[in-house]
């Protein structure tokens, strides 16, 4: 894992000392060194951070092509190397070293965008291509991996987080359009006006004539037109794709942890992983004051059976309030929960405990549908079985804002034919953000809009007829999954430390199989996951395969004032943060405060997402000195916020 930094401008010299303020601030993605390339006139440059997990010697970016016509700097891991390395050597490759990177290199040189067939990893990378005058930046199938760009002043900049592109020169700025459209979580976007993604599975091809965005791996959803007919062999499948992802995942010059809760996902990795060294990781556990919410001996009693040296680290609510502002620093983005605060903590302690690269569960959800919401759609969708699912699962449905199965989301159902669950979710969440808008937002907005935004996303998406289980997980898989998952749970909080992620369950070979499972394979009689359940059955211990799954969220304390993060989330929207934002009506919000504690406590708790992306939002209004109109002198002093709490 690295930070990288790219920037072309097409009339003048590039700014040097912004890329170097540029990289100082994707330090803590790459400690072990950096680099920077500029071309001879002074009007490309790619930067590297670089964070040495294999070939720790001779790995240092950007690589060069001994023709001196490409250019590459790449963040991320591509898995089966050695192999490809062999097969391009023996068609006159010459590697300069003995990293995993460089294949990228070659590949390309070979076979030109046609490359991205043989790579398999979290990655994203920046290629020079001057022969073609050309500049390609690629992202991941997954969106593991961040890669931002702006185009502005005759320029195209990129970089692996949003602060470096700031440091560049892009202002920092609301996008105040963008929110309404919530396309920092339905979309590309983010909330920093000008500040777009590449999406998963893309790669942005730059020229003089224009900049495109081009596909170059569709989500398998087709693959689930040819489906698997033979459960057993099915089992068999899963069980073999997911240890030839896992054992691969563990190739690395340094040692590898990994990350334990007490469900399914994070034990199958590391069950798997304690399989291909036959000896298991060091599993890390976070450990929360509240019992409804802590899986920690469960976590402990799994890793003793494995015989894996277990850490347990303990997250109270003072240090969620303490470093809730550090995290968002490093994610970018709103959330509606600490957890992303929690992960934080635990990636210092893997980092602590002297390790670089951690192996984690995320994905398994999102492709075997582990979420409530496709329990509800397998089940009927109808009201009544909503409310059986909220009563069995209060873990997630206590902070789930409020809707009838009767919301029908016209322009959804026009489109797809079936509304989910999960997406009504997220409309009864941005309803309750309208009701807090400004008036004059309020009256431009409608529960039509970001759904239109979002449609309009997916247009050149090539997607066949899914029923609604399948339909709500391939929308997670193109939206939340990589815009919130992946980043306030995966990489930016993984990162902070200098902890490199590695996910499994997001091979590609993985994901193309689970696809290809028909939908009673993925929930059957309303357990979810159920084919990773049988798959995994044998490894794991039976009370964790039949227990119903536990979301990770962080226990909700927002509403309560008494407690350090509630306290903490109240303070902050009583400060001059809230009134400074672009967004919502300062009265309205404090009025919603007041009126809490004469709310049931279910009402409360529902209130909790809406008040904790609210307080996040003046947070980074305050961290990233963020303003509505063009401030082309804020983004120069950006600073981290002190981490004294870390030491």
């Amino acid at each position: 894992m690295c930070g990288l930094a790219g920037v072309w401008c097409w009339d003048t010299p590039i700014d040097r000392p912004a890329i170097a303020r540029a990289l100082g601030l994707l330090d803590h993605r790459g400690p072990d060194g950096n680099g920077l390339w500029i071309s001879e006139d002074g009007k490309v440059a790619l930067g590297h951070t670089r964070l040495s997990i294999i070939d720790l010697v001779t790995g240092e970016q950007p690589l060069s092509h001994p023709n001196g016509k490409l250019q590459l700097v790449v963040n991320g891991e591509f898995y089966d190397y050695e192999r490809i390395r062999n097969d391009l050597t023996a068609r006159g490759a010459r590697f300069r070293t003995r990293s995993d990177s460089e294949i990228a290199l070659w590949l390309y040189d070979e076979s030109g965008t046609r490359c991205f067939a043989d790579l398999n990893g979290e990655f994203a990378f920046i290629l020079w291509d001057a022969g073609a005058g050309r500049l390609i930046a690629a992202r991941d199938r997954f969106g593991i991996k961040p890669l931002f760009y702006a185009v502005q002043s005759g320029r195209i900049l990129l970089a692996s987080e949003i602060k470096a592109l700031l440091a560049m020169g892009v202002p920092a700025q609301w996008d105040v359009e963008g929110y309404l459209d919530a396309a920092h979580v339905l979309q590309n976007g983010t909330l920093f006006s000008g500040i777009r993604q590449v999406p998963p599975g893309c790669y942005l091809s730059a020229t003089r004539h224009g900049i495109t965005i081009q596909r170059y791996w569709d989500a398998p959803f087709a693959s689930a037109l040819s489906p698997i007919e033979d459960e057993h062999g099915a089992l068999d499948q899963i069980r073999a794709q997911m240890s030839r992802a896992t054992r691969w995942r563990m190739r690395a010059d340094v040692p590898v942890a990994a990350y334990l809760s007490g469900g399914i996902d994070s034990m199958s990795v590391l069950a798997l992983a304690a399989a291909t060294t036959n000896r298991a990781p060091d599993a890390f556990t976070i450990a929360y004051e509240d019992a409804a919410y802590d899986e920690s001996h469960r976590a402990e009693s799994f890793a003793t059976q494995l015989g894996a040296r277990f850490h347990r680290v303990p997250v109270n609510g003072a240090a969620l309030a303490d470093h809730f502002a550090t995290s968002l620093w490093h994610s970018e983005t709103a959330c509606f929960n600490p957890h992303g605060t929690a992960k934080f903590i635990l990636s210092k302690a893997v980092r602590d405990a002297g390790y670089k690269v951690v192996l984690t569960g995320e994905g398994a959800d999102e492709i075997f549908a582990g979420y409530a919401p496709s329990r509800v759609d397998a089940l009927g969708g109808s009201a009544a079985m909503q409310a059986m699912i909220a009563t069995r699962d209060r873990a997630t449905y206590a902070v789930t804002p409020q809707h009838t199965a009767t919301d029908q989301l016209p322009l959804i159902a026009q489109r797809f034919g079936t509304v989910p669950t999960w997406l009504r979710h997220q409309m009864a969440h941005l309803l309750g953000v309208a009701d807090l808008l400004r008036d004059d937002l309020r009256t431009a907005w409608s529960t039509d809009r970001p759904l239109a935004a979002f449609l309009k996303y997916l247009e050149p998406w090539t997607v066949p007829a899914l029923d609604t289980v399948d339909l709500g997980i391939a929308l997670m898989l193109k939206t939340t999954l990589p815009n919130y998952v992946l980043v306030t749970l995966g990489d930016r909080m993984e990162m902070a430390h200098s902890i490199e992620g590695r996910l499994p369950f997001l091979d590609h070979q993985v994901v193309e199989l689970a696809w290809r499972l028909p939908s009673h394979l993925k929930i059957r009689d309303g357990v979810e996951k159920f084919a990773l359940r049988q798959a995994m059955r044998n490894l794991l211990p039976a009370d964790a395969v039949d227990r119903q799954k536990h979301p990770f969220i962080a226990p909700p304390t927002a509403t309560d004032a008494k407690h350090p993060f509630g306290a903490m989330i109240r303070d902050v929207l009583h400060g001059p943060a809230l009134a400074a934002l672009p967004f919502f009506e300062p009265r309205k919000v404090r009025k919603l405060i007041d009126r809490l504690t004469s709310l049931p406590p279910e009402d409360r708790l529902r209130l909790e997402p809406l008040l904790v992306e609210i307080a996040s939002l003046c947070i980074i209004h305050d961290l990233f000195k963020m303003s509505s109109s063009s401030d082309p002198s804020a983004q120069l002093s950006i600073q981290m916020p002190s981490t004294e709490a870390l030491a």
